[in-house]
């Protein structure tokens, strides 16, 4: 008879592993979820489709041209990081090694090298969430369009496409430019969030709603 102790142990072993982060449009954390069907997706740091949320459903969007017979694949990390630092990531929480495209050529380790030195010890979006909590705070929005315009490129590099973690840069700007009245920047900046988002989100979605009525009120 298998122990309470042990019982509990395998089920957060088994949320640990199979368990997703919900977040909202800017990345904030929400809650954990687990979704069983969602789960049996593999990894590739070469992903063909990404899991949002809407409320607490799960949906499942392909960023690449599939035809029927491909596997369908999600990253489970963070792809900011370079081959080495991935797969440890992977070994530790997720116990394998990834053998993708990316990982057996490394195309993109020396750029993403090069932005770890940049972001130091950081997450991705706590830097940008640290920048506008300075501007909140300290009233400093020029440092924070400073910062996210330093990242905007190499992310853009680094993320493969309809990530959202450079539409969440897109979307933060936008409001920074807004709020200082760099009213055609910020139109721009938004517009570009909106792109990636309709793809990752769909275009009915919640957030694009609102994200289309922000800008209809600055035109």
């Amino acid at each position: 008879m298998i122990s309470l102790a042990l019982q509990m142990s395998m089920t957060i072993s088994n949320v640990n592993c199979n368990g997703f982060t919900v977040e909202d449009e800017e990345l904030s954390h929400m809650g954990s979820a687990v979704y069983p069907d969602v789960a049996l997706i593999n990894h590739s740091c070469c992903p063909n489709v990404i899991v949002t949320y809407n409320g607490n459903i799960a949906e499942v969007r392909a960023v690449q041209k599939m035809v029927p017979g491909d596997e369908v694949l999600t990253s489970y990390i963070d792809l900011l990081y370079p081959t080495a630092d991935r797969n440890e990531r992977l070994r530790d929480a997720y116990y394998f090694t990834c053998d993708c495209k990316e990982c057996k050529n490394k195309s993109k380790d020396k750029i993403k090298l090069k932005v770890r030195k940049f972001k130091k010890t950081c997450e991705p979006e706590e830097i940008i969430n640290m920048a506008m909590g300075v501007c909140l705070y300290m009233g400093d929005w020029e440092g924070a369009i400073s910062y996210g315009e330093k990242v905007l490129k190499p992310y853009s590099v680094i993320y493969p496409p309809y990530s959202m973690n450079v539409a969440s840069i897109y979307q933060k700007l936008g409001r920074l430019y807004l709020g200082l009245e760099r009213k055609s920047q910020g139109i721009t900046a938004l517009k570009k969030a909106m792109a990636i988002m309709e793809v990752a989100h769909g275009k009915d979605h919640q957030y694009i709603v609102e994200l289309r009525k922000e800008i209809g009120m600055q035109t």
